[in-house]
């Protein structure tokens, strides 16, 4: 996990020094986040092929088709045909560059990063280092394995801050489609925007809010094997339908940690934070937090079929924004820094937990590829 670590703490210190230049610096501050994207994509690009249970598996047999094949024939007609689109158009020309797997690899994890640090500057820029410790420590290892959901998760992200900003749906539903052109369950996280819609209503409490998910996701649970019964029967997500019954892979540790995660960090900040802030970030955080707890809720269908773990990430991602928000709307500087330290505490823990302990997603150890470039 010393890897993980590292890259975590030296993204965190060059986003700090890049939003911290005076405006008119925008070269320096360009180029500092450049290099934040290129620190996540060398490490993924430099990584053993035993680095991410989809590294040697569909990672290097798709390099392995598409380097050999002509495009036309890996888009149209190879046994990846039935991927998304814009997966394809990736992946094809990142094969042909260099003599191994290392720009693949370095193109995929620079379209994952690229929209997740777009998201936090435009969101969060302030509380950058923050977010990049969260991605770091909780969501980069897993970029080795669910690569081409991890591509498509990332333009969500970038659709609710340019909404946030642009107070517009269309970027939202823009970026929405980019996703699902990645990866097709992208298309379930256009519940997104009504949890949104949900979160603006003036005229309900939080308390009632948080009922009405949590109610929701109750029948979602209830209705889950039907459902699964259902869909199966057309057979265009079987692949994600077909997990054991059986709670393997730690999914029932892992919905107890997020659970435990989110009620710690919650009860903390509602204690630090001041009552002060404007009503644009009162919203944004009211929808940050009722969309990752949606996904820790959501995250539970993965009793009943382990892959499902996959549709609550699409939500739980959003933490990514939300953590850095949440200090944001602290005020005080010493309750400030107790939030930034128990977050850092808190995703470290959870990582090693995850990472190491429980070998989710397999990405530790660590090991660099014998030849990179």
């Amino acid at each position: 996990m010393s890897t993980y670590y590292f890259i975590a703490a030296v993204t965190s210190v060059l986003s700090m020094i890049a939003v911290n230049f005076n405006r008119g610096k925008g070269i320096p501050r360009l180029l500092l986040l450049m290099g934040v994207a290129f620190i996540f994509s060398f490490f993924a690009g430099a990584r053993g092929y035993t680095v991410g249970t989809d590294t040697g598996g569909y990672g290097i047999e798709a390099y392995n088709v598409a380097r050999t094949s002509s495009f036309n024939h890996f888009f149209f007609f190879g046994q990846f045909a039935p991927w998304a689109p814009l997966a394809k158009a990736i992946m094809w020309p990142a094969s042909q560059i260099g003599s191994t797997p290392f720009w693949y690899f370095f193109t995929i994890e620079l379209i994952t990063v690229i929209p997740v640090i777009l998201s936090v500057y435009i969101s969060c820029k302030e509380n950058m280092p923050i977010a990049m410790v969260v991605f770091a420590l909780v969501f980069y290892p897993m970029t080795f394995n669910a690569m081409r959901q991890m591509m498509a998760m990332g333009f969500l992200l970038l659709g609710w801050a340019l909404m946030s900003r642009k107070k517009t749906i269309f970027w939202f539903f823009l970026m929405g489609i980019i996703a699902c052109l990645f990866h097709s369950s992208s298309v379930f996280a256009f519940l997104i925007y009504p949890i949104c819609e949900l979160a603006n209503g003036r005229s309900f409490s939080l308390g009632i809010k948080l009922c009405f998910l949590v109610i929701a996701m109750v029948v979602l649970l209830l209705l889950a094997q039907p459902m699964m019964n259902l869909l199966a029967s057309f057979g265009f997500y079987s692949d994600y339908l077909s997990g054991s019954k059986l709670v393997e892979g730690s999914s029932l540790r892992t919905i107890i940690e997020f659970i435990a995660i989110y009620v710690t960090l919650g009860f903390a900040a509602s204690v630090f934070m001041s009552r002060g802030g404007g009503e644009s970030d009162s919203i944004e955080l009211m929808q940050l937090a009722l969309l990752v707890l949606f996904g820790v809720l959501a995250f539970a269908l993965s009793i009943i079929s382990l892959w499902l773990y996959r549709f609550g990430l699409y939500f739980i991602y959003f933490s990514i924004l939300l953590l850095p928000k949440i200090v944001s709307c602290i005020y005080g500087k010493a309750e400030r820094w107790a939030n930034v330290i128990a977050i850092v505490i808190v995703c470290a823990a959870f990582s090693y937990d995850y990472y190491f302990v429980c070998l989710n997603n397999e990405v530790v150890p660590y090991v660099f590829a014998n030849q990179l470039f």
